[in-house]
């Protein structure tokens, strides 16, 4: 009796002990990573269900063996009460490596992404409300933004980059959820996932390449999603965002985001082209303003780019024999007389060469 007695206060003195430690160690953690990442990760921390099953095995045998202890007489010893209590002991310990592996794997950047980007799909399918449902996938969006934004300050472009790939394929998604009724306006959740690139983009340049390259990408990718679903509202949002993110790149004379920028723009400008979409012409007007703007503020040889990329959408139009190719081609030939016009002359030789 009096060896029971003291294996059921040891085994309860002892759990109770752990759990105290390894929670400390927890949650000191995850407020760690909470500031330097989001502080939604604590929700997400008290959401998750490993941590409620490993709280509530070590609470379940802290209370059992003080209950079961206190039934121990002289006359009496529970036999299988004491076998429980061991064996949920023992699960109590050795339930303690997996915790701590998946706490580890659970603070990874790429890991609360992940669960971000996943609890926004879950409010979009709720059926819920519109307007909350947006709101929540607004919310979860932002949360996911800040992780990209602290990441670019950070140089962790390889966080930065999923999180962006993660906001658009939520904005993707969105689009194709919302879309299914042909809705031409904006919704706030493609406002938002634009906003956050735009931000990003400015945080990114000069500093993180990789991630201006990620932005630019998405950004493309999102405006032939909305192109295809024939959402025309968000389609002219997208644009104006490729549109800013050339200007900010030529403020800051960031050349090799200018190229990239300036190749995804011509990839989506052939989107338009093969599908005869009018704003086929306001892209290679844009094409010629920022080549100008770009020459005016000595960013070197984008004119040449721009110049080789009007070059490509004209021959792919003629290729395919698109109905519009003969505006296309009247745009690419104005530019050498735009050029003019705003006395850069001494650039018109790579686009004579382009003629050519």
């Amino acid at each position: 009796a009096d060896t029971a007695k003291y294996i059921f206060t040891a085994i309860g003195q002892s759990l109770a002990a752990v759990l105290g430690i390894t929670m400390m160690v927890v949650l000191l953690v995850v407020q760690l990573a909470a500031a330097r990442y989001s502080h939604s990760l604590i929700q997400l921390y008290i959401e998750d269900r490993s941590n409620t099953f490993i709280l509530s095995l070590f609470v379940v045998s802290i209370v059992y063996s003080f209950w079961v202890g206190n039934t121990v007489k002289d006359t009496f010893v529970p036999t299988i009460g004491l076998l429980v209590a061991l064996v949920l002991a023992t699960a109590c310990f050795v339930s303690l490596i997996p915790y701590f592996r998946h706490v580890f794997g659970f603070l990874e950047p790429e890991a609360i992404v992940s669960r971000l980007e996943s609890k926004a799909i879950v409010a979009m399918k709720a059926g819920a409300d519109e307007k909350e449902a947006d709101r929540r996938i607004v919310n979860r969006m932002g949360q996911i933004g800040r992780i990209a934004t602290t990441s670019v300050s950070q140089m962790e472009t390889d966080v930065a980059v999923n999180a962006i790939q993660s906001v658009e394929r939520l904005c993707r998604y969105h689009l194709e959820f919302r879309g299914r009724g042909n809705d031409p306006k904006i919704h706030p959740v493609e406002i938002e996932a634009l906003a956050l690139l735009n931000r990003i983009y400015g945080l990114a340049l000069n500093k993180a390449r990789d991630v201006t390259y990620a932005v630019a990408g998405s950004s493309r990718n999102i405006a032939e999603a909305a192109l295809k679903l024939g959402r025309g509202e968000v389609l002219r949002e997208s644009l104006k965002l490729l549109n800013s993110m050339l200007r900010a790149s030529i403020n800051e004379k960031d050349s090799l985001s200018i190229y990239h920028l300036l190749h995804q723009y011509r990839l989506l400008a052939e989107t338009l082209l093969a599908q005869c979409d009018d704003r086929i012409l306001e892209v290679m007007f844009f094409f010629k303003y920022y080549a100008l703007a770009a020459e005016q503020a000595r960013v070197r040889f984008i004119v040449d780019t721009v110049a080789y990329d009007l070059n490509i959408l004209c021959q792919k139009a003629w290729q395919c024999g698109s109905p519009v190719l003969e505006p296309v081609l009247d745009s690419f030939l104005e530019m050498e007389p735009y050029l003019e016009r705003h006395g850069e002359r001494e650039v018109l030789y790579p686009v004579r060469k382009m003629y050519g």
